[in-house]
């Protein structure tokens, strides 16, 4: 049986994103966090828990997004789940999770690149 890796999720970013090139202004990358809701019942009353998530996104996603999303906004985001080991100041082994993004797209009702062009979508990789 094949195996699929594939996650779309809708949320909020928590923070401004971090644009960063290279420094021979070659490939560019865009890093943030988005928080989705979990809801739970806890004596029987419905309670609303964040849980946050690490977003990365590279070339003309990045370029595009860095200058659409803020703090606040509503995206959709389409991508990958990955995992990068490394080893903590303690010489503790770690794993950090991410979505590696291949579609980001802004919700919000203001956002001009809300319409029906996919291209418009930042979700073109050049």
């Amino acid at each position: 049986m094949k195996t699929y890796n594939h996650i779309s999720l809708i949320g909020r970013l928590g923070q401004d994103p971090d644009y960063r090139q290279s420094k021979n202004g070659g490939s560019s990358k865009l890093s943030f966090s988005m928080a989705t809701t979990e809801s739970t019942k806890v004596n029987n009353k419905w309670e609303n828990k964040p849980i946050w998530h690490n977003i990365v996104c590279f070339g003309g996603i990045a370029d595009y997004n860095a200058d659409v999303l803020s703090t606040g906004s509503l995206v959709h985001v389409e991508g990958t789940l990955t995992n990068r080991p490394y080893t903590d100041k303690k010489g503790v082994d770690r794993v950090f999770w991410e979505v590696r993004a291949n579609r980001v797209r802004s919700l919000d009702a203001t956002d001009d690149s809300n319409n029906d062009d996919p291209g418009q979508h930042g979700d073109c990789p050049f």
